[in-house]
Order: structure tokens, then sequence, then C-alpha cells
């Protein structure tokens, strides 16, 4: 029989040195589980301020945004902005890496290019841009990732720099 402590009227069976450790676990737990919902909300799991990511140089030839962190057979955007200084006779001629494109399914591509080069590392998209026109000429690229892990890749401009991508994607 285990020895039972009067408290008030009542005789329970007690161990405070267990209590506090399962009370010390339980905060572990709840500090644990705030630390995940905080990082959810910066968006380590998907959209968010941590999630944005940039490569390229400011106001560089070149420059891609991206999210960092996304998810498996979701859809994601990378934009790549070329500055007017790299488009030669009103054309803008961009490559993405072919092994980055194999870890993805490419959908739509804003605005269409007019033409598309299949390599044996790159496919290149050429596109039709206004030079006179203000600031940098955006190119959309929307992807959804097909396998988790890191994904790694590059873009570029023929014979101009070229830009490391690094994507993270959640199963």
């Amino acid at each position: 029989m285990s020895d039972r402590d009067r408290v008030g009227d009542l005789e329970i069976d007690q161990d405070l040195v267990q209590q506090r450790r399962d009370w010390r676990v339980q905060r572990i737990g709840w500090a644990v589980m705030g630390l995940i919902l905080l990082a959810a909300c910066l968006g380590l799991f998907g959209h968010g301020p941590l999630s944005r990511a940039t490569a390229g140089d400011e106001g560089g030839p070149l420059q891609a945004e991206f999210e960092r962190f996304c998810r498996l057979q979701t859809a994601t955007t990378l934009r790549l902005r070329v500055q007017p200084a790299a488009v030669r006779d009103g054309r803008a001629r961009l490559w993405l890496d072919r092994e980055y494109l194999n870890a993805v399914s490419l959908g739509a591509v804003v605005p269409e290019p007019e033409r598309v080069e299949v390599g044996s590392d790159r496919i290149m998209y050429e596109f039709a841009v206004d030079e006179r026109g203000e600031g940098p000429a955006v190119v959309s690229f929307e992807l959804e990732p097909q396998r988790p892990g890191l994904l790694r890749g590059g873009a570029g401009l023929e014979d101009g720099p070229s830009i490391p991508l690094r994507m993270w994607v959640h199963p």
C-alpha cells in the first residue's frame, strides 16, 4: 500500500516531484507550439515575410523574386525583372536552368514568350520588350514544385549575369 498524504479531509496519492516535472514538460510544449505558430505566421511554411526572397543585385540587369519556402504541388510565382539596359534590339532573352524546370511543372508565362529554345542545360525564352518603357520589364513564371526538398537552379540573361535560385519545398 502506498503512503497517502492528507490534504484537508482528503487522502491523496501525490508525487510533487513528478508533478513539477510534468508542469515543466507542459510549459516547454507550450513554448514549442508557440514558436511553431510564430514561424508559420512569419512564412516558414509558405507565404509570409520569411518566405519572400530576392536574388540578383538591386538595380542590376536581372533580379528575381520568389518564395524561399513553398509546398509540394502548390502554385508559386517566379518573377524576373529585366532592366532596360539589358534589352537588346527590343528583345530580352532569359534562360532558366533545365534541372530547375525538371523539378517543377511550368504553368503560364506572362507575358507569353515570342520564342523558346531548348538547350542541353537550359531553356531560353525570348520576349519583346518596349525599350522606351520606364522601369524594368517583368516576366512571371507560374510554377508548381513536383518533388519535396531543396530545389536548386538558376536564371540569367543571354550573355549576361546569372542568379542562383534556391527553394525549400515542404511535402
